[in-house]
């Protein structure tokens, strides 16, 4: 009937008659019925609504397009034109929806490459695509995702290549195409091939296709992000309000010239590096300089004496940090006792802690490079005046505060000797009275872990069960180039694993059974696995009779008073039936016991050795060697290998007060050896902190001592680990590149970059989900190697007495421990020669009085010559030893490699090819200009 009326009364086709209902306009008329009408309908408040309406139209049979047609072609046109000679419904309706949703894709194209939206590299928002183009969003995620519902709001929908991370990616390259400007993620996506060390030929490809900003460009944002770190830094630095240290270094590299001419020849380039540490966790007002100079107008170093560095050692403290050493040890390789870590963790954070960091991220800021070298006085001083004046501390704008500066030993050296060259300036600056040098802790426990070898390495071949290189021999290590300097990650686990095999063995001897690991595998399958304070009783046991110095005299004296109880609580082995016991004038029982009497007595009151009686036709220097000098070497290692591992394990933790009771041991076997300048940087070192400092002063060196990249628990890193780590990387660059350290490109773009380059990688992984995978190497399995030495251990009854045992000359079985024989040497004249040269260095008031220079204590019943503490220690200037990182995790010491070559390879490419950059077209000219 409808229809019918239309074309019979009215004439009109059914197209008129939907055209002049939905008409509309000042010029028509519409009463109100055809208007309620019409609303009501388009409104949607009627029984059908439009959108059925327009389903219709497009799914009905009459309205279809044969793909022959001509009109069939321009389906989905975006072309205006043909949106108006559509004469198709469906070809109308798709040309309609395409043209009106492109419409409104360029509109939110144009706000989202607005500087205000964020899409600039200048500013950073969170979610800014999904906000400003969310159309674009949900029709890309429909073509990414299949069966897409665009009212799913997971934040992933795969694992494999995130739908919502390509979508991104695409959105932000197509804003990039359209402004040069929107390269939030264009640059970024820069920096990462930057950092990566990616092919040239990628730059230009990547630019090309709108990927990613040219070569030129990425390099003019490091330099303006490197202005921003030094502005940064320096206004920080200026800021009385916060603390702040710097970790300095020298760095070098030889240049080897491929076409040598005049001008162009081999040499060393030789340099510096610092950085500067926004130190958290201190007290304020720590840094008080006329707090300083007050306690060092006392002098209070000049009535230094030996027992009060040996008093400042806390004994308890090292006994009780031994026992729970020994108890970590033995739960995590025995499996039975694996349920009691968490009771070794507790006592250590309790019990056992010191002065311990709380878990902060610590921000480090490389500074520019200097072109300076540290071995000349006047270069050193200039360098500091530089990184000073970086840290916003410049002549006439000082803030009146200390400045902590820590470095490697020699560093250490010369900053102490540059202060007392400058100390008649008048001006703090200009005298730098105002620097602490900080004693470096990692290159402290590698020289020490070098003394240890050179001590207990013994001879090739040797037979001797207690010397290091027996074992090592046993599990297949090779002996070091340089004992004195061994790599350091091998020298550790090497170290490692000889100490686990003889603690376990240890713990077999006192509970006097054959395996240690079946031991408690009976006790656990009978029901009766000790306790853990059950435990604890045991390793303390261990601890006094395997690990102290008293057990090393005991060892080697039948007259100590406290013998019997140790002889009682070790076994007696097999006689020594290796050639019959030797006579020896140096080496009587009555010597041993006065060597003791010399050595052990730390407040020099010398008691009278007991008199005994002597039988008639009896000569003293006729007794046979009746000692057990292996025993009493395995104890010395023993105990040396407690303090260095503590020390290793106090930095990981973040507890720097038991690093600092770790580097008081150290002083005393420092100078039993031939490490005399470490000897006088720790003196150095502890004296000022002890007598020159203030409580606060001294927690804050302390903890500047320490960083931690990551934030998290157990990921503590030694301060000068990390600068060694970024001077690595930059003597690569460096020397790929040809360079000097001064230069603008190595100063002022890769070297204040550096540390954001080394961890892009990382921060983009995260970024993308991929952060669970570590990349690292899993810690090795050594088993094998506990099992191998404690059956070797077990056939040699190490660590059971055995009277007479020895393999070394007569004259070396009086040989005491290291520590031993540095509390002798400092006894008898090497401290006081130090105090009198340092009060001198210093200026003090009772050093004013003579212009000599002061006269050295020399004793002629010295037990070891002076001399022989002369030997060269360059401090690793000349020994590159490759980097390692360390954790502790569940306990555990976890050292991994630092690939310092893998990381510079991702950097190198780059830098190598600068001067490209400048024939590459810029992209104002890919964009024809348009900003």
């Amino acid at each position: 009937m409808f229809l019918a009326f239309i074309y019979d009364e009215l004439g009109w086709t059914l197209g008129d008659a939907l055209y002049s209902l939905l008409e509309f306009g000042d010029d028509i008329h519409r009463d109100s019925r055809h208007a309620s009408c019409v609303a009501c309908f388009l409104q949607g408040r009627m029984t059908h609504t439009p959108a059925e309406i327009i389903d219709l139209w497009m799914r009905h049979p009459d309205g279809r397009v044969s793909n022959r047609d001509v009109e069939y072609k321009t389906m989905y046109s975006a072309c205006t034109e043909d949106f108006q000679n559509a004469k198709s419904v469906r070809v109308a309706l798709t040309c309609f929806a395409a043209q009106t949703v492109m419409k409104k894709l360029v509109k939110e194209a144009e706000d989202a490459i607005r500087p205000d939206s964020g899409l600039h590299a200048s500013r950073k928002k969170t979610a800014i695509i999904k906000a400003c183009q969310p159309l674009l969003c949900t029709l890309l995620m429909a073509v990414a995702v299949r069966g897409f519902d665009p009212s799913f709001n997971g934040k992933s929908f795969r694992e494999r290549r995130p739908p919502e991370l390509v979508v991104t990616n695409v959105i932000s390259d197509l804003d990039f195409s359209q402004s040069n400007r929107a390269n939030l993620i264009a640059l970024a996506r820069g920096l990462l091939y930057f950092a990566l060390s990616a092919p040239f030929d990628i730059y230009q490809y990547q630019s090309r296709t709108g990927a990613m900003p040219a070569y030129s460009t990425v390099i003019s944002t490091l330099e303006g992000l490197a202005k921003q770190e030094a502005d940064c830094v320096a206004e920080h630095g200026k800021d009385l309000m916060t603390i702040k240290g710097l970790i300095t270094d020298n760095i070098q590299h030889f240049l080897l010239q491929r076409d040598v001419c005049i001008g162009r020849v081999n040499a060393m380039k030789i340099g510096m590096a610092a950085t500067y540490v926004e130190l958290h966790d201190c007290p304020v007002g720590s840094l008080d300089f006329k707090d300083r100079q007050e306690r060092l107008e006392k002098n209070l170093r000049a009535s230094l004496s030996v027992n009060t560095l040996f008093n400042l050692i806390d004994q308890r403290h090292l006994e009780t940090i031994g026992v729970l050493f020994l108890l970590r040890t033995l739960v995590i390789n025995i499996p039975e006792l694996s349920k009691h870590q968490s009771e070794v963790t507790l006592r250590y954070r309790t019990r056992g802690q010191k002065l311990c960091i709380e878990p902060h991220k610590t921000k480090v800021h490389p500074l520019g490079t200097s072109g300076k070298n540290e071995t000349i006085t006047t270069e050193l001083k200039d360098a500091l005046v530089d990184f000073l004046e970086q840290a916003g501390q410049e002549q006439g704008h000082w803030n009146g505060q200390l400045m902590p500066v820590c470095g490697d030993g020699l560093t250490f050296e010369k900053i102490v000797q540059l202060k007392y060259y400058l100390r008649f300036h008048q001006d703090p600056f200009e005298s730098l009275a105002f620097i602490v040098p900080v004693l470096a802790p990692w290159h402290t426990v590698w020289t020490d872990i070098g003394r240890i070898f050179q001590t207990y390495w013994g001879e090739t071949l040797s037979h001797d069960p207690s010397t290091l290189g027996f074992s090592a021999a046993k599990i297949h290590r090779r002996t070091p180039s340089c004992l004195r300097k061994p790599d350091f990650k091998e020298a550790l686990e090497l170290l490692e694993t000889v100490h686990d095999a003889r603690i376990l063995d240890c713990f077999r001897t006192y509970y006097k059974s054959n395996d240690i690991f079946e031991h408690f595998k009976a006790l656990a399958s009978d029901g009766k696995t000790p306790s853990f304070e059950e435990l604890e009783t045991h390793a303390k046991a261990v601890y006094r009779t395997f690990c102290t110095h008293h057990s090393d005299a005991s060892s080697k004296s039948d007259e100590h008073p406290n013998t019997t109880r140790w002889k009682e609580a070790i076994p007696l082995g097999s006689p020594w039936t290796s050639g019959r016991a030797q006579p020896a004038a140096s080496a009587t029982v009555g010597s041993y016991y006065r060597i003791w009497l010399l050595l052990s007595d730390p407040k020099g009151k010398q008691k009278k050795k007991p008199k005994k009686a002597k039988k008639q036709g009896e000569d003293e220097g006729d007794q046979p060697f009746l000692e057990d000098r292996v025993l009493a070497n395995a104890i010395n290692f023993m105990g040396d290998l407690i303090v260095a591992r503590e020390f290793l394990y106090a930095v990981s933790e973040g507890d720097v007060g038991r690093v600092y009771e770790a580097m008081k041991m150290m002083l005393f076997t420092f100078a039993g050896t031939s490490h005399s300048r470490y000897t006088t940087y720790l003196l150095e070192f502890i004296c000022a902190l002890e007598l020159e400092s203030s409580t606060k002063l001294r927690e804050t060196v302390l903890k500047s001592l320490l960083v931690n990249l990551s934030g998290e628990p157990g990921r503590f890193a030694p301060a000068d680990l990390i600068q060694e780590y970024f001077n690595r990387l930059l003597q690569t660059i460096a020397e790929r590149k040809g360079a000097e350290y001064n230069t603008h490109f190595v100063r002022n773009i890769v070297s204040r970059n550096l540390h954001h380059l080394a961890r892009l990688r990382d921060d983009f992984y995260e970024g993308v989900g991929l952060a669970e995978r570590s990349g690292r190497h899993c810690k090795p399995h050594k088993d094998a190697e506990l099992r191998i030495l404690l059956k070797e251990y077990k056939l040699q009854q190490l660590h059971t007495r055995r009277p007479g045992r020895t393999f070394v000359p007569d004259d070396e079985n009086l040989k005491v421990s290291d520590f031993r024989a540095g509390l002798a040497k400092l006894r008898r004249g090497k401290l006081a020669n130090w105090v009198a040269e340092s009060v001198f260095m210093r200026g003090s008031p009772s050093a004013h009085t003579s212009t000599q220079p002061p006269t050295r204590v020399v004793s002629s019943d010295f037990l070891d010559e002076e001399s022989d503490d002369e030997e060269d220690e360059t401090d690793g200037m000349d020994s590159v030893p490759n980097l390692a990182s360390m954790r502790v995790v569940d306990g555990d010491l976890v050292v991994e490699s630092l690939d310092v070559h893998a990381d510079v390879g991702r950097i190198l490419d780059a830098l190598a090819r600068e001067r490209a950059s400048e024939e590459d077209i810029s992209d104002d000219e890919l964009d024809g200009g348009q900003h």
